[in-house]
């Protein structure tokens, strides 16, 4: 739309494409309150430049809808963590380690509970301040607390032998590397002198069961025995990698093996368990021919895939926004359908803003719906509009300001894994085709190629990339030549300064284009 209102704003009377943009909800920017929300709704308006807005108001029709579109019944069901939880405590033990190693001017700025996203985003930040020093040990440190964080939030969702595998996989890649640092040898003994009492603790689930996969499984049976062979949930989930624990769960569940679960996840990135368009279209058709009674799945269910009608909804402590939730409990519109939240205490938190959101978004509209025609909306409109303009211009300045501060040729790009930093190229040496970062010398004497993982890249002739130093993960191939993904590099500025990215667009230089 970025150019659709700078050709508004110089020309009004241009022509212009008339669209038309359908939502289940429009939302509220995330404020549970009137004016954040009908704030948000300005910025909408103005973002699309809209000049009708329309919801559904006339009596017959929205007894149409409540006709035809069932309102599934909402139960959130609040449930403990383990009471006795030998893996949790043994990891934390481990962490408690790891956290004693860091300096005294890089120590963590939390006091919080393990486990959750606040304490990764106390990591994120010593780890981003000791790569700005280019102190690789903390960063090192800081991944593999990351990575412990990851495995308690398994085992808070999931079993123990599930948040094992994390750990396992995790540390059997850091064997396989050609060479690993001093630093990274001590976390290593730090897990290898728990791994036999962790692969103990882990078989135990008879022992110590977790309440959330207890109750979740009541719920579903519960379901089954009143719906019967017409039952059809969906179960959703935050991660793929949760995805892939609940799916394992269900089939060695004998109660609940019947389901015949499918997975259902989005397309984007490498993650394991990421789904083709063609393999979402395949789960989806089984699903809705009922052969796979259950779909275990992330976001990419909520919203613009055709999935029909199922009876049940479970959010399986999962709360997004006040728009996701509007969509996902569309998902459970036939008759006499349930939506079920199955969370902790904050996550049903989360879920109940959210639908004290979804309130406000409703009245907000009616609101702004009544201000729409007005002059003075209408003005505020065209200022926000002059904003944005404004806004996206400077950025666009600024953006080639910083790209321009620095020659390709000074730039270093090293990698994140070795310990001394090691030097993979410099920005001068790496060309862009289309989207594609390449480092096309031939002169690959830093770099080497192994194969890759992903048996559908096998078969494309893709390899992986890695650090012949240390054996980090550098990226993919792309017709033959190394194809590079920044986040795995530290990027050196001449004055010293190291930076990190995850997206080449933000790097601070410009890179040269090629055609392969």
């Amino acid at each position: 739309m970025a150019e659709y209102l700078k050709i508004k704003v110089a020309n009004p009377q241009a022509s212009r494409p008339q669209i038309v943009g359908l939502s289940a909800s429009p939302g509220a920017g995330g404020k549970p309150n009137l004016p954040g929300a009908e704030k948000w709704l300005l910025v909408l308006i103005a973002s699309l430049d809209a000049e009708v807005f329309r919801t559904v108001e006339k009596p017959e029709n929205i007894a149409e809808l409540e006709e035809n579109v069932n309102t599934p019944s909402k139960h959130v069901l609040v449930t403990d963590s383990r009471s006795l939880d030998p893996f949790r405590e043994t990891v934390e033990g481990v962490m408690t380690a790891i956290e004693a190693l860091l300096p005294p001017d890089l120590q963590l700025q939390y006091g919080g509970p393990r486990g959750v996203q606040e304490y990764q985003s106390a990591v994120d930040l010593v780890k981003k301040q000791a790569t700005e020093e280019r102190n690789t040990e903390v960063v090192q440190q800081c991944d593999h607390l990351l990575n412990y964080n990851k495995a308690l939030q398994m085992n808070n969702t999931a079993r123990m032998k599930d948040a094992m595998e994390i750990l396992t996989d995790f540390y059997n890649k850091l064997k396989g590397r050609h060479k690993i640092s001093s630093a990274e040898s001590q976390l290593l003994d730090l897990f290898e002198a728990q791994r036999n009492h962790l692969i103990a603790i882990s078989q135990r689930e008879d022992e110590y069961p977790n309440p959330k996969l207890m109750r979740l499984e009541k719920e579903i049976l519960k379901a089954v025995q009143e719906l019967e062979d017409e039952f059809r949930g969906i179960l959703f989930v935050k991660t793929r990698a949760l995805t892939q624990a609940i799916l394992s769960w269900v089939k060695e569940t004998p109660a609940l093996r019947f389901l015949n679960p499918g997975v259902l996840t989005g397309s984007g990135g490498e993650d394991v368990g990421r789904l083709t368009h063609g393999q979402q279209v395949g789960v989806i058709k089984k699903f809705n021919d009922g052969i796979h009674k259950l779909l275990i799945a992330t976001s990419i269910a909520e919203e613009g895939l055709d999935i029909r009608d199922c009876n049940m909804v479970i959010k399986y402590n999962y709360a997004t926004n006040e728009i996701a939730m509007v969509q996902a409990r569309g998902r459970a519109r036939a008759a006499e359908g349930k939506e079920l939240v199955i969370a902790d205490v904050h996550i049903a938190e989360k879920d109940r803003v959210n639908a004290l959101t979804v309130e406000v978004s409703e009245q907000a509209i009616k609101n702004v719906r009544s201000q729409l025609n007005s002059s003075e909306f209408q003005e505020k409109v065209r200022q926000l509009q002059l904003d944005m303009i404004k806004d996206r211009e400077e950025k666009k300045k600024q953006r080639k300001i910083k790209k321009g501060l620095n020659r390709a040729s000074d730039v270093r790009l090293c990698c994140k894994g070795c310990p001394d930093g090691g030097l993979i190229c410099y920005g001068n040496e790496l060309r862009l085709d289309q989207c594609n970062h390449i480092y096309p010398s031939r002169q690959w004497d830093k770099v080497e190629f192994r194969q890759h993982t992903d048996k559908k890249k096998q078969d494309l002739g893709i390899k992986k990339v890695h650090c012949k130093t240390c054996g980090f993960d550098l990226g993919n191939t792309h017709k033959g030549y190394p194809c590079l993904k920044i986040s795995s590099f530290n990027i050196v500025l001449p004055d010293g300064t190291t930076l990190n990215k995850k997206k080449w667009k933000d790097v601070p230089f410009e890179l040269e284009t090629m055609t392969l």
